[in-house]
């Protein structure tokens, strides 16, 4: 049985603020896993010791694999909340520009 028909709650409704704080979150997470052997915060000056620097590049290099599928499914789900958010922005805009003057929010966009 598929999905079909119209949503069982009978209203749809997305805040999209919470969407692209969420879709923000994933970019910082993959924006850390991407540039994680460049760090240049709190921890850089701990990393300039070479058996620690060396440790993490061994960790960095060994983890590459497991990493990137990591980094690949966190960029996936950050564009997929981005094109949500994007979607939903649209079709509230285009329902507000074919409704008279003075209707609001039909969509239930927050």
């Amino acid at each position: 049985m598929g999905d079909n028909g119209p949503p069982k709650s009978g209203v749809f409704a997305c805040n999209v603020e919470a969407v692209e704080a969420t879709a923000k979150q994933l970019g910082r997470v993959f924006d850390e896993l991407s540039n994680f052997d460049r760090r240049d915060d709190a921890h850089a000056a701990d990393l300039s010791s070479a058996p620690i620097r060396n440790a993490l590049q061994d960790f960095y290099d060994d983890s590459s694999d497991q990493r990137d599928k990591i980094t690949d499914s966190v960029k996936g789900l950050r564009d997929m909340l981005q094109g949500l958010a994007q979607g939903v922005r649209d079709v509230d805009r285009a329902l507000t520009d074919s409704l008279p003057d003075g209707a609001a929010n039909p969509a239930g966009v927050k």
